[in-house]
């Protein structure tokens, strides 16, 4: 599978004791900790890397910006740039449905077509013999290994439950398989440009399962369809909950899925090309197409890749 770097670095932050027990670090390892990330930056490996290390009071005892600036000269990366966190979102949607969880809304065991009923007809792809797609390792395959295409198709033998989208069970994926026949349908389908949460449910109702639900741990949509169960069990969008469970109970102000009035977000890059540049309109290609967008207009709340933070978030 082809090799295509993150879009932008997350923030390293580490939580350490008291500054006053690690004058050492603040005097004599700050140099090594700058050239270490400068490195990085000079290799072409990331377009910046900005680290910040605290106490356990919160106090900032490091913090250092290092950046490609044939790339982002004119940018300014700090603790209030907002970021694309991508799949650490999946952590904060996890978080919301435990507390969910917690007021008995739902719990592990109830099958996810309780509240998505849309997938109750839901299909498993098979390869032509019948056999199961994730067994042979289909994302490890190399240039001369055929795919296995066209796919078969069968009924989910198992109920599909909660817990299944928790840990990665349920049998969703992302269009990196390395299964053309698979992706191209994830791809066509096009879910990041879904209005809102009915649409995309709409859309990935169409789309079989890489395994029978509960077989094995398979990474993908599993937390977005999580988010989706969250807020058909509590009438609210994800925006609301993660607005009402976690940012205002906890007072941070750098999470959330749109960007704010008068914030721009980095670019997005690429190191395709073994060279870091912007990256090309789906080339990024973790649902085939577009990525997240944050504009407050889109009602889109993607629980498994859609959120954006602060490293003050």
């Amino acid at each position: 599978m082809r090799k295509i770097l993150p879009l932008c670095i997350m923030p390293l932050i580490f939580s350490c004791q008291p500054a006053e027990k690690h004058k050492g670090l603040e005097i004599s390892n700050k140099e090594a900790i700058d050239s270490t990330m400068q490195l990085f930056i000079d290799g072409e490996h990331y377009p910046f890397i900005y680290t910040r290390l605290e106490n356990k009071s919160g106090s900032v005892i490091y913090e250092k910006t290092a950046k490609n600036n044939r790339l982002l000269a004119d940018q300014k990366v700090d603790g209030n740039t907002w970021i694309r966190i991508w799949s650490m979102s999946k952590i904060v949607t996890i978080c919301i449905a435990l507390d969910l969880m917690e007021d008995g809304l739902f719990n592990l065991e109830d099958p996810v077509v309780k509240y998505i009923p849309e997938f109750k007809n839901l299909q498993v792809a098979l390869t032509a013999d019948s056999s199961s797609l994730i067994s042979e390792n289909w994302y490890e395959q190399d240039s001369l290994r055929q795919p296995p295409c066209p796919l078969i198709y069968t009924q989910n033998d198992s109920i599909m439950t909660i817990r299944h989208l928790l840990d990665h069970k349920a049998g969703f994926y992302y269009s990196t398989t390395n299964i053309p026949c698979l992706d191209s349908m994830l791809a066509k389908q096009n879910l990041c440009a879904a209005k809102n949460s009915q649409d995309l449910i709409n859309k990935m109702s169409t789309l079989p399962l890489i395994q029978h639900s509960g077989t094995d741990y398979y990474y993908g949509t599993n937390t977005t369809v999580l988010g989706l169960v969250a807020e058909r069990a509590s009438g609210k969008s994800l925006a609301q909950l993660l607005k009402e469970r976690v940012t205002e109970p906890m007072n941070i102000a750098g999470m959330r899925y749109d960007l704010p009035d008068g914030e721009t977000m980095l670019p997005r890059y690429s190191g395709k090309d073994s060279l870091l540049r912007e990256a090309s309109l789906g080339e990024l290609d973790i649902f085939g197409q577009d990525v997240p967008d944050y504009n407050t207009s889109h009602e889109l709340y993607l629980g498994g890749e859609g959120m954006i933070c602060t490293t003050d978030g």
